[in-house]
């Protein structure tokens, strides 16, 4: 399916842009959630993306390339790029978790990943993204292994009834239920210091994944900064 895009809009998309809102559209069709389109300017591909009937953003790119598919290797790639740009970045020495997925940063615009100890809990951000779920796990599976289990939180509601809204309860996709586990985490609290320690993670209460993994710096200078103090967040 193509989309015609507005005019002078192609070139924000070029530049890098992985969003396209419903009003940038000359005609808003009617598709349902996760259709795979084709974004032109004069009939020129400009991305592929996947929509999203429910949102503003209507398209979310996936890829500026007119050759690629979007299929399970389409998302295998981009998990084992993922995998494999935390193991450059990472020292894992000092955590046993991480974000492995960090949507429009990492290529795949409305999903996240975190692990903790073991276990992934997986957030979608869009209803275009729900009949790509699977292959998402089995790609998930594949790029880290020995992973004890997946917990499925969407931010939307899911196709099968049971979604959470981004508040609610997740799922578990693959493996055992899933504990409230303990990480370790390194935060850093200056140039030369850490504090590392177990943390804790809900899959099943807390907003987001479990935990802001991305919060980690903050986490260890509010540790320092609020010794013996009582805190109230």
């Amino acid at each position: 399916m193509k989309l015609e895009l507005k005019p002078g809009l192609a070139r924000h998309l070029r530049a890098g842009h992985p969003w396209v809102f419903r009003k940038a559209l000359l005609h808003v069709p009617k598709l349902p959630p996760g259709a795979v389109v084709d974004l032109v300017e004069g009939h020129r591909f400009v991305a592929r993306g996947y929509y999203d009937p429910l949102s503003p953003i209507a398209v979310r790119v996936l890829t500026r390339d007119p050759a690629q598919t979007i299929d399970a290797a389409f998302f295998a790639k981009k998990l084992q790029a993922c995998a494999a740009l935390r193991r450059e970045l990472i020292d894992l020495r000092d955590t046993d978790s991480h974000r492995l997925v960090h949507g429009e940063g990492d290529g795949l615009p409305g999903v996240v990943v975190d692990l903790y100890a073991g276990w992934a809990v997986m957030k979608l951000y869009s209803a275009g993204l729900t009949p790509y779920r699977s292959l998402l796990l089995e790609a998930l599976k594949a790029a880290v292994p020995g992973l004890k289990g997946v917990v499925g939180r969407d931010e939307v509601g899911r196709d099968d009834g049971e979604g959470d809204e981004g508040h609610g309860e997740g799922r578990m996709l693959f493996g055992p239920e899933a504990p409230e586990c303990r990480f370790s985490s390194a935060a850093p609290t200056s140039r030369s210091t850490s504090t590392r320690g177990r943390r804790p993670a809900s899959f099943s209460t807390n907003a987001r994944t479990g935990f802001w993994c991305g919060g980690w710096r903050r986490a260890g200078r509010c540790s320092t900064a609020s010794a013996s103090r009582a805190v109230f967040r």
